[in-house]
């Protein structure tokens, strides 16, 4: 049973845990920060429909946009489909807003990734 018992933490680390939220909206936040990204929480909320609540569950939604440049805002949203969280990523869109550049000085585009990411947590 010794190897069962560490099959249930490995499984118990994928959900956000009761009351785990805020340290869940932490870990994304800083994940963005880390690629260089602004990052900005626009809603956040929780579902609890009747096939997950039964078994003590919930969802925890996240809306929220990062901005950076091309390669920095791709990168994260490659991260965001590997998350070690039983997570869905529902929607991202990759808009380019505008340029950034001193005068004389090559200018890059200003990328915004919006995102809607779904991800089980207790209840």
């Amino acid at each position: 049973f010794e190897g069962s018992r560490e099959n249930i933490s490995l499984l118990q680390a994928l959900f956000v845990q009761k009351q785990g939220e805020v340290d869940f909206i932490e870990y994304i936040e800083q994940l963005a920060r880390s690629q260089g990204l602004e990052v900005a929480m626009d809603t956040v909320s929780v579902d609890s429909p009747k096939h997950i609540s039964a078994y003590g569950m919930e969802y925890l939604i996240l809306n929220f946009n990062v901005k950076g440049s091309w390669s920095r805002v791709f990168n994260f949203s490659r991260m965001l489909q590997v998350l070690p969280y039983a997570s869905n990523l529902q929607a991202m869109n990759l808009i380019r807003e505008g340029y950034v550049g001193e005068v004389g000085k090559p200018q890059s585009g200003v990328w915004k990734g919006v995102y809607t990411i779904k991800v089980l947590k207790k209840k």
